[in-house]
């Protein structure tokens, strides 16, 4: 490449005789997303904490102290916030679920799988049951 001083931004290729410019080299396709995001459940689960105490909370109170993902079932029920989208895993906490009736209750991943072409599609629940529900 000649570099032309009149104008800095310009530059020219000079090729000798029978030469020919090099084709540019194909460009690397961007990585696809998989076919699934990893998000938080957004329900309310039961968490037993380490002194035995169960409480009720989301993924929100988790993200407030990271080391809550170290309770039982936490990280898979909030793999985001606990960096653990990479394991395929339904959570086995216990999680509270808005049925079409408008009724409120607790259920775990092992009740949708018993009619999961109907559950999965409970608000949360997809998002909870990944595997169950087919989310990864």
């Amino acid at each position: 490449m000649d570099y032309n001083s009149n104008n800095p931004k310009e530059c020219t290729t000079t090729f000798s005789a029978g030469e020919s410019p090099t084709p540019p080299s194909p460009t690397t396709p961007a990585p696809t997303p998989p076919s699934s995001t990893c998000t938080d459940s957004p329900l309310r689960l039961k968490i037993e904490k380490w002194n035995g105490d169960r409480i009720t909370r989301d993924c929100r109170w988790v993200k407030n102290r990271i080391s809550r993902c170290n309770l039982s079932g936490v990280a898979s029920a909030c793999p985001l916030t606990c960096g653990t989208c990479s394991n395929c895993e339904d959570t086995a906490l216990r999680f509270k679920v808005v049925k079409p009736d408008g009724r409120k209750k607790f259920q775990n991943c092992a009740w949708v799988g018993n009619n999961s072409s109907n559950r999965c599609s409970f608000d949360g629940v997809e998002e909870t049951c990944r595997v169950t529900c087919g989310g990864c």
